[in-house]
């Protein structure tokens, strides 16, 4: 396991252009809508979700994240002028906003298309590439997002990683750029302690039944 070809293409310069990002978060849209059915299903077989709550707590949320996105990256990626100090009192002083590399997103079981997604939307607005694991307790949905994330991006942009522990100990013992979990206060602990290890910056969401 290794996110070589992720850094190689996130180093190539390909995800820094604002066009690039948001022709990707359209095609995550595109996407949600085709597999849309199959997600349906796949929650409904894993947890039990009727239709209606998976819209309204699932998908629902996805596609206005999205077009939120879409609309503020021009603004979000702008260079934002600043006061120049004594030292730089002749120059032009602006804040220039650069992606931060290959992220980790790992989410949790109870809202497994949300949680997974959401900060996968993130990422792509921020120009990152990323690794996706999802839990071992919902396999239908860890399946068709599998199927989805593969049938609409290249790996070297965008994977995800089925499996149970032994696999985020795999991926957490790589080198990454940002850390986003979502789960248990347990795990939380072992995410933050291998950030720790290369002084990588983690986002850590978590709750409990």
């Amino acid at each position: 396991m290794t996110n070589k070809d992720q850094k190689e293409f996130f180093l190539s310069g390909a995800t820094r252009p604002v066009a690039f990002r948001i022709e990707q978060l359209r095609k995550l849209d595109a996407a949600l809508t085709k597999y849309e059915d199959a997600l349906y299903d796949a929650l409904w077989q894993d947890l039990g979700k009727c239709r209606e709550e998976a819209c309204f707590m699932e998908m629902m949320q996805l596609h206005e994240e999205i077009a939120n996105a879409i609309h503020q990256l021009p603004r979000w990626t702008k260079d934002k002028r600043v006061r120049a100090n004594l030292p730089t009192l002749l120059s032009k002083c602006y804040i220039h906003y650069e992606p931060l590399g290959c992220a980790l997103i790992i989410a949790p079981w109870n809202y497994p298309v949300n949680l997974l997604l959401c900060p996968l939307i993130g990422a792509i607005a921020a120009g990152c590439c990323v690794s996706l694991k999802t839990s071992p307790f919902v396999p239908t949905v860890s399946r068709v997002l599998k199927e989805m994330i593969a049938d609409t991006f290249a790996p070297n942009y965008i994977t995800l990683y089925e499996g149970h522990r032994d696999v985020n100990t795999e991926l957490l013992a790589l080198q990454w750029d940002l850390l986003f979990f979502t789960g248990s206060p347990e795990m939380g602990k072992v995410v933050m302690a291998a950030a720790a290890k290369n002084l990588t910056p983690c986002v850590l969401e978590l709750g409990g039944k």
